[in-house]
């Protein structure tokens, strides 16, 4: 998965945060096909990573009263129970659940990205964010 212009939903912050997560599954990939010795690192920086995304995106969900809230946290509530599955598999042996689990991230991720993101653009931008 790479960067694409249009994965863009117009905010600086959050397309910078995109673009470093997109990075992250590149670098997934990456080990996955060359070097598997990397993956546990990448994981974990994976999932830390993700959550810092999450969770700055829900703490302005709450400042600036985002209507669909709910919805979307529970969107995320899916993505952070989905890769702590995969990772935990991962630890117990089933390595071979990586590349479904690198199909999923890049699913959801692009998803999220291009549909559930653009609804709250307008509202982050009438509280300022640009």
């Amino acid at each position: 998965m790479a960067w694409k212009d249009e994965y863009s939903v117009g905010l600086d912050t959050i397309d910078e945060q995109h673009k470093k997560f997109i990075a992250m599954l590149s670098r997934l990939s990456d080990a996955l096909a060359v070097n598997r010795d990397n993956i546990t690192s990448i994981l974990d920086e994976l999932v830390e990573y993700a959550d810092e995304h999450l969770s700055f995106e829900e703490k302005y969900f709450a400042e600036f009263h985002y209507d669909c809230t709910d919805d979307h946290i529970k969107e995320h509530d899916f993505y952070r129970k989905k890769i702590a599955e995969f990772q935990e598999a991962f630890f117990d042996g089933r390595d071979l659940l990586l590349v479904e689990m690198l199909e999923f991230l890049e699913r959801w991720l692009e998803h999220h990205i291009m549909i559930s993101d653009r609804k709250y653009v307008e509202c982050f931008r009438e509280y300022g964010m640009k």
